[in-house]
């Protein structure tokens, strides 16, 4: 007996579907860059890839966000989630980046930390993809917006 199997990568496919989406929703006030390669270290030293980069149509980056294929605690991301975005933001010198994540059920939308000593401010927002695609299209609409503020 044979049987046939499906298997989609969800973390390519959230990581694509926020991508795009929000290209759409931020057409004509940023630019949205997906993997662009940054140094962490002078030189060149230490290439890493943000999930996404947001850019002003003169080609500043303003913005940085990794996106997450996980459900949030209470807005809450992962020590090694908040690492990784700091070093972002640090590398890219931008006062703020997000982290995007799935909603949980009864879960808060978004939460904000400022990093001691460094100042910078790591926002994690969750999108609910539980409802109707209006629904989800809006909060898009609304992470959008937070980005682009």
């Amino acid at each position: 007996m044979s049987a046939s199997s499906f298997m989609v990568d969800m973390n390519d496919l959230f990581q694509r579907f926020v991508t795009e989406r929000l290209r759409r929703a931020l057409r004509s006030r940023l630019e949205v860059i997906d993997e662009p390669t940054v140094h962490l270290g002078v030189g060149r030293q230490v290439s890493m890839q943000p999930d996404l980069v947001f850019r002003e149509p003169g080609g500043r980056s303003v913005y940085v966000g990794d996106v997450k294929y996980k459900l949030a605690t209470t807005a809450r991301a992962r020590s090694s989630d908040y690492y990784q975005l700091l070093a972002y933001t640090t590398a890219m010198d931008l006062p703020e980046g997000m982290l995007i994540y799935c909603r949980g059920q009864n879960d808060t939308d978004h939460r904000a930390v400022t990093v001691r000593h460094a100042g910078k401010k790591l926002v994690v927002r969750s999108i609910d993809l539980t409802g109707p695609p209006e629904q989800v299209e809006q909060e898009m609409e609304v992470l959008a917006e937070a980005i682009s503020g």
